[in-house]
């Protein structure tokens, strides 16, 4: 999975990545990624394995056959109560899966939210020559 998604990312191979793709009939695959931001490798797996076991208890009722899922860890989920990530998870599946949900998201169907990250920035005027 790890290969597909890299070479889709990239834009490589697109043929190839397309005939990846699973059948409807397939079961819903995960994919799991922590940057080293995060911390150490103790840090990392931690989180990595609080979100498999969050996956583990939700999906079943909330993933989709034939579906790829990529869960991006943050630092919050090492905190997080257990609860309240599963609560995050089944409305995260509730927004990807509402009708029209893929439509109006951006490309490869990835569910985004707002970032709070920098400021909003104005449009500058065109410098006159």
């Amino acid at each position: 999975m790890r290969a597909e998604m890299s070479a889709d990312r990239a834009g490589h191979d697109r043929e190839a990545a397309d005939r990846l793709v699973p059948s409807a009939g397939s079961p819903p695959r995960f994919g799991f990624t922590a940057t080293k931001k995060l911390g150490n490798a103790v840090a990392r797996n931690r989180i990595r394995r609080r979100l498999k076991e969050v996956v583990r208890l939700v999906a079943p009722s909330q993933a989709r056959a034939g579906c790829d899922y990529v869960l991006i860890a943050r630092e919050a989920a090492a905190t997080r109560l257990f609860a309240t990530l599963e609560r995050d998870l089944a409305a995260a599946f509730a927004a990807l899966h509402a009708p029209g949900a893929l439509a109006s998201s951006p490309a490869r169907g990835s569910v985004r939210t707002p970032s709070t990250r920098g400021r909003a920035r104005s449009p500058r005027p065109a410098s006159e020559s």
